[in-house]
């Protein structure tokens, strides 16, 4: 359990550098957003992913004469 935790409060270092200016801006990141964003990513994929199919299944079945 309390290495669950420690994993979640883990931070991760991100770093963007700047063409124009040259200059180097970095935050920290918690893995526990990391994991969110990921999260919600996958599962508005998925939902898409499903929202097309039954799209496609209904032009289908409208096109087939099978309403």
């Amino acid at each position: 359990m309390n290495s669950l935790k420690k994993l979640w409060q883990h931070r991760f270092f991100v770093s963007v550098s700047l063409s124009d200016t040259g200059a180097v801006r970095g935050t920290h990141i918690r893995a526990f957003w990391v994991a969110t964003v990921i999260v919600v990513f996958l599962a508005s994929f998925a939902s898409l992913a499903l929202i097309g199919d039954l799209g496609r299944a209904r032009l289908a079945a409208t096109v087939s004469g099978n309403t």
